[in-house]
């Protein structure tokens, strides 16, 4: 066994020295493999000086259990490669589940891609991936490993593991995570969502101001480039622990695509699988789409409540989305109305749910899988629920077809919406981070 309590000693210390003390598995473990990190000379300047993508990440300097994003830059430099984007070792019992999130997004939608023949080395032992369907979607892979251990461990710890694809004879060597523990007492409700900065403050703000309307006990953000403002907008929201920030400024595909549609399948498995064992269930939404339930009208947490209570194998819930706009159809005071807090009375005509096309979900922590943005091929579902149970209001897509239809429920929420929006900002105000 590696003596864990050692190794994480040497992480508070040095990054560098933690690679040097890694039980070495070296790459005769499989003939012919592609060595997919750096050398041991290597590591110490790159690990030191900070790994910058083509968008400067959030921290200059990887600190390892902190900004597990910038040390797993350093890891997986070679653009022509799958980056290994998330490693999530959790302890459970006797055994380690390691959760493995690998993107190829960068690279183009390549089929032969989706191949899930992995296996992970851990202490000279090598285990299989128990995710190994094929993804439903290029860009992305999400792995499982399952490990028994004697030892117990705690949160914080250092383990080391070697990732191989047996496809492509391609290794990922002597990788560091940050083991975690399931919380004895989790959160009933999380809302995950990609941000960049085609977001805008008002917009987050808005949009935070009404999942704590909805009884949303957290919201995580998984930020691709920095935002203006952001700190200084979010400062005391991001200390209090309600809104938590991952570092998920990676390199994207340079096509025309808006930030927001690349590396989307990576993120929410990775956000997934990162809260799986902290909240009861994750929605799954962008920040320009607003879930709610008539028959919850102020507590998303009951529509949870309620499907694990009366669908006690569910897994997850399909929920339908409706545009919203004005009746000119025109959407140039969004940004204003979102400032003040005006945003459900400017905008109360709404396009049919066939019309509008999409749907977001609700992940429950029973799931097993992997996710994708508009689809989940492995989910357990009460397929599209009733819309009176769960809607999503989509507030920024322009109506180009289909007919619009007045609908003012969300302006019951238009006081308390005001009053919760200025209440962020002059928190933002007095309290940046």
């Amino acid at each position: 066994m590696v003596n864990r309590g050692i190794l994480f000693v040497f992480v508070c210390l040095s990054t560098t020295v933690s690679i040097l003390a890694c039980s070495k598995i070296r790459a005769s473990a499989v003939p012919g493999i592609q060595v997919q990190n750096l050398t041991s000379a290597e590591s110490g300047s790159v690990l030191w000086r900070g790994y910058h993508t083509q968008t400067s990440p959030l921290h200059s300097f990887p600190n390892l259990c902190h900004n597990f994003t910038a040390y797993l830059k350093t890891v997986t430099n070679d653009l022509s490669r799958p980056f290994l984007m998330d490693v999530n070792p959790v302890f459970i019992k006797d055994r380690l589940k390691v959760h493995v999130t690998v993107s190829s997004m960068h690279l183009g939608y390549i089929p032969e891609e989706k191949d899930a023949q992995y296996v992970l080395l851990f202490e000279g032992v090598r285990y299989k991936n128990k995710l190994n369907k094929r993804s439903p979607l290029g860009g992305c892979n999400q792995l499982l490993f399952v490990i028994p251990v004697n030892a117990s461990f705690s949160e914080g710890d250092v383990i080391c593991v070697t990732l191989i694809n047996l496809t492509f004879k391609r290794a990922y060597l002597d990788v560091l995570s940050c083991v975690s523990v399931p919380d004895p007492n989790p959160l009933p409700l999380a809302v995950c969502s990609y941000i960049c900065d085609y977001n805008t403050i008002p917009e987050l703000r808005g949009w935070i101001a009404f999942q704590r309307l909805m009884n949303v006990s957290k919201v995580v953000f998984y930020q691709a480039t920095p935002i203006p403002g952001f700190d200084e907008a979010f400062g005391a929201l991001i200390q209090e622990g309600y809104v938590e920030v991952v570092d998920f400024t990676w390199w994207r595909l340079d096509i025309g695509l808006p930030v927001i549609y690349n590396n989307q399948n990576s993120q929410i498995n990775s956000c997934f699988y990162r809260l799986k064992y902290r909240v009861k269930a994750v929605e799954l939404c962008d920040v320009d789409e607003y879930m709610m339930s008539e028959m919850f009208p102020d507590n998303l947490q009951g529509v949870v409540q309620y499907t694990r209570q009366k669908y006690p194998k569910m897994d997850t819930l399909i929920v339908t989305a409706n545009r919203y706009t004005n009746e000119q159809n025109d959407l140039a005071e969004r940004e204003q109305c979102l400032d003040n807090g005006t945003l459900f009375d400017a905008y109360q005509y709404r396009l049919g749910t066939y019309s509008s096309g999409a749907f977001k979900m609700i992940v429950f922590d029973n799931f097993k899988g992997v996710l994708t943005v508009h689809s989940c091929y492995y989910c357990t579902v009460w397929n599209m629920v009733p819309p009176g149970f769960a809607r999503i209001g989509h507030f920024r897509m322009r109506v180009k077809n289909g007919r619009l239809q007045h609908n003012s429920f969300f302006t019951r929420y238009s006081q308390r919406f005001q009053q919760e929006v200025a209440s962020l900002k002059e928190k933002s105000v007095s309290h940046p981070l």
